[in-house]
């Protein structure tokens, strides 16, 4: 009787043709029939049927149904990677992931549709294409009608609707879709970089970040724009290339992303509150807002305290936790959300983004040009008791304090009382003589920040105020309110409301 032979180590799809002469005798499969050209060739493709997979990793136990795929998976272990690609250099674990790569340099794409000759770099992409010409069942998801080319796909995305996921970390509340986010995830627990650059040693936590990054040293921009001809080294800039704001030159990865943006040009603000009356630019700012008058369903299990949104209780276990996974790349220092090392990230490229429309100053972050904006315009917080009003929140609250009598912050020195916490920090400094923000290019120092960017000034000659009557420029705004120019400015100004009974006094500078 015919014995297994080390050919069953070899993949069914390569064995499947029949033999032909003398040694066409045909073997079939007793579950479904199929016929191969040896009797080794079925008992490997029986295991399909059976669920046999006799050969064991002995690093983890996991099992496979052929030879060859168990010596392919002994690669995740060892790291070999023994398929080299002879253009780029990049190495694979794989020949046919190195073949498939290589497409990316010679542009082929060998599989084309049999119907309308669309041509594709992988079988797969073909096989999911062609389903859509011959009527196969397609895998459609029964909540929004979205189809997909496989079942695995549909799978996952059934839990974008019931919000399922799986995958949990150990360490901290985060919970994922795909059990592959959450290993690379725990990286940033461990601090484990597995991929590191062969160029310059640098290391990654992901492998998609490495091949990025490794282009930076071999020149390859595998993505190119068919209108304009430039190429990019990651598809994720090629894509923010292709979707532009008309507006703002402002770029998005996503078509979506750009239509909610349009809403900061056009005020749309679609959503509303049926409750209050409120209105939102975004539906999921609607969902989060209907919670205040609601719900707050996610709870802290340390300190038990409620949030509305799952995020917002993520973000606030971290000041428990102590965690912060986002990284400075320049001064190493960590942040526990995305957005503040976004915006820290422009006190090193000197980026200020949010300019104001009236004045033209320009500023690192949103919420410092609105506060600026109400200089030019109103001022929208009111104190219930006097009716004075403020531009700033802040400044309503240490305002109230005088007429609620609450805890008014008073230096332990000499007992004299400030509107808030800040104020008397900066004040206890005049007498411990403490001054933190030192110029680094002589020896002075000084208390407030403030005051030492306007002594950087002196040395570097910038005089950012100019005067609009005349070429003279200042370092400090201070000045320049006091040249003959902006006096004869405010004069000017105030003339305006003469006919509405004001009175203009002239000053020495005028005369």
């Amino acid at each position: 009787e015919e014995t297994q032979t080390e050919n069953s180590g070899l993949s069914p799809k390569l064995q499947s043709a029949p033999a032909t002469g003398a040694e066409g005798k045909k073997h079939e499969c007793p579950f479904c029939l199929k016929t191969f050209g040896s009797k080794t060739n079925v008992v490997v493709h029986t295991r399909l049927h059976t669920g046999e997979k006799p050969y064991n990793c002995s690093l983890c136990e996991k099992r496979f149904s052929q030879k060859n795929h168990l010596d392919i998976h002994m690669r995740t272990h060892t790291k070999e990677k023994p398929f080299s690609c002879s253009i780029c250099k990049k190495s694979f674990a794989q020949k046919g992931t190195l073949d498939s790569h290589t497409r990316v340099h010679n542009g082929e794409k060998p599989y084309s549709c049999s119907i309308c000759h669309k041509t594709f770099t992988q079988k797969s992409n073909l096989a999911a294409h062609t389903v859509r010409h011959t009527g196969g069942e397609t895998p459609v998801c029964s909540v929004c009608g979205k189809a997909f080319a496989n079942k695995a796909t549909l799978k996952r995305h059934v839990m974008t609707h019931t919000g399922e996921k799986p995958f949990r970390c150990s360490l901290c509340v985060k919970s994922y879709v795909i059990k592959g986010h959450l290993v690379v995830h725990m990286r940033s627990h461990t601090g484990e970089r597995p991929y590191s650059c062969s160029f310059c040693q640098k290391a990654f936590a992901q492998k998609s970040d490495l091949d990025i990054h490794t282009r930076i040293h071999t020149g390859e921009k595998p993505y190119g724009c068919s209108l304009c001809g430039k190429r990019f080294t990651s598809n994720a800039n090629f894509s923010r290339h292709m979707i532009t704001c008309s507006l703002c030159e402002k770029r998005f990865s996503q078509k979506n992303h750009l239509d909610i943006h349009m809403r900061t040009h056009t005020k749309e603000k679609p959503f509303s509150c049926s409750i209050c009356k409120k209105s939102f630019a975004q539906k999921g700012t609607l969902d989060s807002h209907g919670r205040v008058h609601e719900e707050k369903p996610y709870s802290c299990s340390i300190c038990h305290k409620t949030f509305t949104q799952r995020a917002n209780l993520k973000r606030h276990v971290m000041t428990h936790t102590g965690e912060k996974p986002f990284r400075c790349s320049l001064c190493e220092k960590r942040f526990s959300q995305k957005n503040h090392l976004d915006i820290h990230m422009r006190t090193h490229t000197k980026e200020k983004p949010f300019s104001c429309s009236i004045c033209k100053k320009s500023f690192a972050q949103k919420g410092t040009l609105d506060s600026h904006g109400r200089v030019h315009e109103e001022k929208p917080y009111s104190c219930s008791i006097c009716h004075k009003t403020f531009t700033q929140k802040s400044n309503l609250a240490a305002h109230t304090v005088r007429h609620t009598g609450g805890e008014t912050p008073v230096c332990s020195v000499c007992g004299k009382a400030f509107a808030n916490k800040a104020n008397l920090k900066r004040h206890v400094m005049t007498h411990t003589g403490e001054k933190p923000f030192r110029c680094s290019l002589c020896v002075k120092s000084y208390v407030i920040k403030g005051h030492l960017v306007v002594h950087m000034r002196s040395h570097t000659g910038e005089r950012p105020y100019s005067c609009s009557f005349c070429p003279k420029a200042f370092a400090q705004r201070a000045t320049y309110t006091f040249t003959p120019g902006f006096t004869r400015e405010r004069n000017l100004t105030a003339a305006r409301s003469v006919g509405k009974g004001s009175r203009v006094t002239p000053t020495s500078a005028d005369t």
